[in-house]
């Protein structure tokens, strides 16, 4: 006797994201606001050493990168967490906050490499 076909589809990578835990959702965001944050510093450090350097302004590369990260997480939190009992919804801004978040992870882990294989 032949198996019955499966009539409910798999949800897709998008719904599982939207239907996590809102704790994973939040612990998500966080990631990426972190990652976005350690992402750019390299960027913004060596632009500002070539061109803004000033004693006097030593912790404005770390107030850029922090705030970065602090718009990353902005948007994470209003597309990914939202308020309390709000659904999620498959919207771009959501894709587009979980593919700049992996992006920033993927730069941060190519960035360790190099590191890596440079002090060997």
């Amino acid at each position: 006797m032949p198996k019955p076909a499966n009539t409910s589809p798999r949800p897709t990578f998008w719904e599982q994201v939207a239907s996590m835990n809102r704790l994973l959702r939040l612990l998500l965001v966080a990631i990426f606001a972190i990652s976005t944050t350690l992402a750019f510093s390299p960027l913004i450090d060596s632009i500002y050493l070539q061109y803004f350097f000033t004693p006097e302004t030593r912790i404005l590369p770390s107030l850029i990168a922090m705030g970065l990260g602090l718009v990353m997480y902005a948007f994470g939190w209003f597309y990914l967490v939202g308020s309390f009992g709000q659904p999620i919804l498959i919207t771009r801004g959501l894709k587009w906050v979980v593919y700049i978040g992996i992006l920033t992870i993927v730069i941060i882990l190519l960035w360790m490499t190099s590191l890596l294989m440079t002090s060997l």
